[in-house]
Parts: C-alpha cells; structure tokens; sequence
C-alpha cells in the first residue's frame, strides 16, 4: 500500500466509480487527506459506520466531502461500495479504535490549511 496517491491514481478511480470529489481544488486535497488517514488505520474484516469527516478536517485542515472518503476508501479496498451507492453510508473495514496518522499532512495534502475555515489553525 503506497502512504500517498497520484492524481492519475485518483482520477482512475473517478472514472471506475463515478463518485465526485470535491471541487475546491484540482489537486485532490480531500481525497489524499482521506487516503493517508485511513492507510494509517487497522484493517478489519467487518464493516463499521465511523464519522470520519470532522476528523479528517481536522487533521488535514481541509475541505472534503463523502465520495472523497468514498474514493480514498476504494483505493484501498476498505469501502463497502452496495451500502455507500444505495444509502451513502460510508462503512469501513476499520477498527473503531481510530489512529492518529504519524505522517505530517503537510507533506501530503497540497491545500494544506488554504481553506479559510482552517487558516487559524494551520501547523506553521
């Protein structure tokens, strides 16, 4: 499992699944943050409903939105694709005891802090 994604990788998961990233950026910022979250999670066989948006956000201070979640997860084959395209649900084969990524997401997440939701609170 790679720690981050390509653009290219992303966009060849858009085209497989139709889901929409978010449109602030071109870059993909929602779905890398998402990535590099979840590869820092332990995998598990069932699936579990998580709220992992705000915790995401917070992490990467960036926008992003349930298909950028929903893509991420599907590059790395967490994601339970029927439940998320039938209901929106996002369930994940994740533990609910939840990691901290050790990586920094400066390193990952291009608009890093940009959005002016998160400008205060940005790592400098």
């Amino acid at each position: 499992m790679k720690e981050s994604v390509t653009n290219s990788d992303i966009e060849s998961v858009i085209q497989q699944t139709g889901y929409t990233p978010s449109n602030q950026t071109s870059d993909y910022s929602g779905v890398k943050a998402a990535y590099a979250w979840l590869s820092a999670q332990k995998k598990i066989k069932n699936h579990n409903f998580i709220d992992l948006k705000s915790r995401i956000r917070a992490w990467g201070l960036c926008y992003l939105t349930n298909d950028d979640i929903a893509i991420a997860a599907t590059m790395l084959g967490i994601l339970n694709k029927r439940r998320y395209e039938q209901e929106s649900h996002i369930l994940l084969s994740i533990s609910k005891r939840l990691t901290e990524p050790t990586i920094d997401p400066r390193d990952v997440i291009p608009d890093y802090g940009i959005h002016p939701c998160y400008e205060r609170q940005k790592i400098v």
